[in-house]
């Protein structure tokens, strides 16, 4: 099994990986890991503005685990849907 150490803190096996890319930034994340986590891993600075993310016009929660590779678009109180949902 081929293990990386891509972020650290977070080992992944090949197998178990889902690839998580935000704002052109991508990552190998642990099958299962919170949205929350991988934004604050991908993005450390803008996390705390970060209401919830879009994947494929659904919206997860940022407590929500990934099971799958994802391209994501990050909502906050700015956007119109941010301002919608709070």
């Amino acid at each position: 099994m081929n293990q990386t150490n891509e972020h650290p803190g977070i080992t992944t096996v090949a197998a178990t990986t889902v690839h998580i890319t935000i704002n052109n930034t991508q990552g190998a994340f642990p099958k299962g890991v919170l949205l929350k986590e991988a934004i604050e891993h991908l993005l450390p600075n803008s996390s705390p503005q970060i209401l919830c993310a879009l994947s494929g016009g659904l919206c997860l929660e940022l407590n929500q685990p990934i099971e799958a590779d994802c391209n994501l678009t990050l909502i906050t109180y700015q956007d119109e849907e941010g301002r919608r949902m709070y």
